[in-house]
């Protein structure tokens, strides 16, 4: 198998609150980790316990492999926004010839591409470091839109519609 994927539900309604990929290849772990350890469903207020960890209770071998996760996923959004970006550029400068950028200005624009889920990335560890601070005890009200918890559902959005832009765009028009 390519990828497994699993999803969490709340234990007293069962409602979803979370998709994630976790293993590529069987071998490769790619969940984070990062998220409130306990935490409230919002659909019944039920509270239960995670799988997930605070930034303070990550290990330096956590924080590298956070880091370097981080990267990862923020060049996979990247590279297909870069794509359509390019393509939908190059529809504008040369009405019907192809545009093939060359491989540093596609380099260059999907690590510009990148940046925002970059910075998601580090906000995230600046909630957590915030959760982690304050003096609130209670747990976080979470749902399956709840981008803190379900990050890797919104970059695979987000990956497929453009990569459709992309296709639709180079084949169709």
């Amino acid at each position: 198998m390519l990828y497994s994927w699993r999803t969490e539900h709340c234990p007293e309604c069962n409602v979803m609150y979370n998709w994630h990929i976790e293993k590529l290849y069987r071998l490769i772990k790619i969940k984070t980790g990062l998220g409130p350890p306990l935490v409230q469903c919002s659909s019944c207020g039920a509270h239960f316990k995670t799988d997930l960890q605070e930034w303070y209770q990550f290990s330096i071998g956590q924080k590298i492999r956070y880091g370097i996760l981080s990267f990862i996923l923020s060049l996979i959004v990247g590279f297909p926004l870069a794509l359509a970006s390019l393509e939908i550029y190059g529809r504008a400068v040369q009405i019907n010839d192809r545009f093939f950028p060359d491989s540093s200005l596609l380099f260059f624009i999907t690590i510009l591409c990148a940046l925002p889920m970059m910075i998601l990335q580090m906000v995230r560890i600046e909630l957590s470091i915030t959760r982690s601070e304050s003096n609130n005890s209670s747990p976080m009200s979470i749902s399956f839109w709840n981008w803190q918890i379900n990050l890797q559902f919104y970059a695979a959005l987000l990956c497929f519609i453009t990569l459709v832009i992309f296709i639709v765009l180079a084949l169709f028009i």
